[in-house]
């Protein structure tokens, strides 16, 4: 059984300010440097490879979205 998440941001390469175009898309990839559950720049990809799943994440005009899937039972750990 797999499990899934996804978080729309309403702020997409449209929103970027003149002086700072990409910063949207720069933004996207920062996500996946760390976080205090996953300081290590891969950790949360290896957390979620190693369950079965995926994540990726996208940058369109008006809007980032994030998203991932894993094994069900580990869902709460990727959360």
């Amino acid at each position: 059984e797999t499990s899934a998440a996804a978080l729309d941001v309403k702020a997409g390469f449209a929103c970027d300010p003149d002086d700072r175009p990409g910063l949207a898309h720069l933004t996207e990839h920062m996500l996946f440097l760390g976080s205090k559950r996953y300081p290590q720049e891969s950790a949360f990809g290896e957390y979620i490879a190693r369950r079965g799943g995926a994540s990726n994440a996208y940058t369109a005009a008006e809007d980032t979205c994030y998203h991932f899937e894993c094994e069900a039972d580990a869902f709460a750990g990727a959360i």
